[in-house]
């Protein structure tokens, strides 16, 4: 072991970003049977991607082989709560700046190189490694009832990135004692009771699946639920206690960006694809596509009642399945 790298990796990881980063002994991961059991109770829904490599996702000394470490990094999107005035979209605080995929991918990388060439890959929410969990071993966070990583002076608004690297790196200290104990407000807000259990979350039924994932019709018993929200659902942080006042600021490129922020509904279902490519262009609203987006908006312009706006929608030639949502939502 290099034993500067610890001391290294601190400056490193300030100078990118993050406000945390920890590291532990690669090796499958123990509690693999969580995972298992959601893809075995189809949980995933559409999301095929997540029951692929399942190998990879649970070993990561197969993704890079001589692996001896996964390092951990954390960075906030914690900023203050944007206004969505009436007639106007809610999006997922994660999503209303720069596409942390791409900011967050880059940063890694430069750390990644440092450790040499060949020694480390880098890794943020697109490959198969169970992000969660490595930052449960790595201790920098514990589970929370939601399914999502949590700290007490951080909340649950932070990206996770991993390096999986052959150097070898202490692990770091135990994560903290368990923060949700007492505490099941994040199960009692969710609105469509996709948190079947605590700690167990049913994505078929979570509006950030139905709004970004999930390409069909949304089922009529989930509408009303999605009250304004096109991308994303953040009910069940919001309420939680640790989110309230965190003592971790935002990253600069989490910083809300108009429109997406909060756009009008009006201007959304007016986007072609050329102006949507352009609006959502590094930001992880491009994610879904332009017709989901559409479909989205249609069923939160209903829930506030503006029925001028579906109106205006359906007399203009679209997609057949969303002029039948608009006469639909016209009709109830």
């Amino acid at each position: 072991m290099d034993t500067s790298l610890p001391a290294d990796l601190d400056a490193l990881a300030a100078r990118h970003g993050f406000f945390a980063w920890g590291a532990a002994d690669a090796g499958e991961v123990a509690d693999r049977g969580r995972y298992l059991d959601f893809l075995a109770r189809g949980y995933h829904g559409a999301m095929a991607y997540l029951a692929r490599n399942t190998g990879l996702r649970i070993d990561p000394r197969r993704l890079v082989p001589g692996a001896r470490s996964v390092l951990v990094f954390l960075r906030s999107y914690a900023w203050a709560a944007w206004p969505v005035p009436r007639g106007h979209a809610q999006v997922a605080a994660y999503a209303r700046g720069r596409d942390y995929h791409v900011s967050m991918k880059n940063d890694l990388r430069v750390i990644a190189a440092h450790l040499g060439e060949g020694r480390a890959r880098a890794f943020v929410d697109t490959g198969p490694v169970l992000e969660r969990y490595w930052a449960r071993a790595s201790g920098l966070a514990a589970a929370g009832k939601n399914g999502l990583c949590l700290r007490p002076d951080a909340g649950s608004r932070f990206f996770i990135g991993v390096i999986v690297t052959t150097l070898h790196c202490p692990p770091s200290e135990a994560a903290p004692r368990d923060p949700c104990a007492g505490c099941d407000l994040c199960l009692r807000s969710c609105p469509t009771g996709a948190l079947v259990a605590p700690y167990v979350l049913d994505a078929t039924r979570c509006l950030s699946y139905l709004t970004i994932e999930h390409r069909g019709a949304i089922a009529p018993e989930f509408r009303a639920a999605m009250g304004a929200v096109v991308f994303g659902c953040d009910r069940c942080q919001d309420v939680c206690p640790h989110n309230r006042a965190p003592a971790v600021a935002g990253c600069i490129d989490a910083r809300p960006r108009p429109p997406l922020a909060a756009p009008r509904l009006a201007d959304m279902l007016s986007w072609d694809e050329a102006s949507f490519n352009a609006i959502a262009a590094g930001s992880a609203v491009a994610r879904a596509p332009l017709r989901c987006i559409h479909r989205n908006a249609l069923i939160a312009a209903a829930n506030g009642g503006n029925r001028t706006l579906i109106e205006a929608y359906a007399r203009r030639p679209q997609d057949a399945d969303l002029a039948a949502l608009a006469a639909e939502l016209l009709a109830s």
